[in-house]
């Protein structure tokens, strides 16, 4: 049971990445009061939770509703993580946020 538990605090943990979304929440939220942050980190959080909610209990029934089986999601799974270390390897990402960030302040 506990170890159930713990594997799923760590995928979830690292999925959700809480040290890495801090930054970017408050950078997002910089004009807003204390108050406004606090309801808008509490209304998103409650989205987040039901969405994993819903898929938690409901996703095996959605992907079986439109074809999908859990193989050919891990298949895909693999094939964006190997074309984005590609890219990563290639240093092509860096290149295209340069070319997007300088069209956005040009």
């Amino acid at each position: 049971m506990s170890s159930t538990f713990f594997n799923s605090f760590a995928v979830l943990f690292v999925a959700i990445d809480a040290a890495g979304i801090g930054p970017l929440f408050l950078l997002l939220t910089e004009g807003a009061t204390r108050e406004q942050r606090f309801k808008i980190a509490i209304k998103s959080s409650l989205i987040a939770f039901t969405v994993l909610i819903i898929f938690a209990y409901g996703g095996k029934f959605f992907f079986n509703w439109i074809g999908v089986s859990i193989n050919s999601l891990k298949i895909a799974g693999g094939i964006i993580l190997f074309i984005i270390s590609i890219e990563m390897l290639l240093d092509k990402r860096r290149l295209r946020r340069e070319e997007s960030a300088n069209k956005v302040l040009s």
